[in-house]
């Protein structure tokens, strides 16, 4: 699933994962280039565990992971009041007045999967 989301709904520019596609004429095409928290947090934790899985890979998973990072840092996080907006600020510049609690958003995807990278690199540097 992670190769799969890399080949097809992987921005190669700035990281993140985009939130739609569909197959036409047997080729992927984006929907909707936008990139929901959930999907950045969830794939944060997946590239990490698969750079630790597949450390060899031509996937270069560790450096996905690392642009991943940044992609989170630079257009998710809310560096002046806090918390994660809905979306990231490159394709949806609006997410930055969405509220960032609401019923479908259940912060423990993106404290676990934080929290998860933690432990991993802190594992990894231990070793």
């Amino acid at each position: 699933m992670v190769d799969h989301a890399l080949h097809n709904g992987w921005d190669d520019e700035k990281g993140g994962f985009y939130e739609q596609g569909i197959y036409r004429d047997g080729k992927m095409k984006i929907l909707d280039d936008g990139k929901n928290w959930w999907a950045q947090a969830e794939g944060l934790n997946s590239l990490l565990l698969m750079s630790l899985h597949f450390p060899n890979d031509a996937h270069a998973y560790f450096d996905k992971f690392e642009m991943q990072l940044n992609y989170i840092d630079t257009y998710l996080i809310d560096h002046e009041h806090g918390g994660w907006y809905p979306n990231g600020i490159d394709a949806r510049p609006e997410a930055k007045k969405s509220p960032k609690a609401q019923i479908w958003k259940g912060n423990y995807h993106t404290s676990r999967s934080l929290i998860n990278c933690y432990r991993l690199l802190d594992n990894r540097q231990h070793q």
